[in-house]
């Protein structure tokens, strides 16, 4: 027969364990959170100050099928 403590020994162990999981989960997501906003990037500047240039190759061939994709 096992006894009361020797029974309450191994759940607590189980919960120390499962406690100590948890908390390491929590910590690092909580960490993980605070380091990206302190070492986060700046926000990127609206694309509305540059103007976009678009220039096709001058041995593109254009395609024949409407609705055709590329082989990519």
């Amino acid at each position: 027969m096992t006894s009361k403590s020797e029974k309450s020994i191994k759940t607590s162990g189980r919960r120390a364990f499962f406690g100590r999981i948890l908390a390491a989960i929590g910590g690092g997501a909580v960490m993980g959170s605070l380091l990206q906003r302190v070492l986060g990037s700046a926000p990127a500047p609206d694309g509305k100050d540059k103007p976009v240039h678009l220039s096709t190759h001058p041995m593109a061939v254009p395609r024949s099928k409407e609705g055709s994709q590329s082989n990519v």
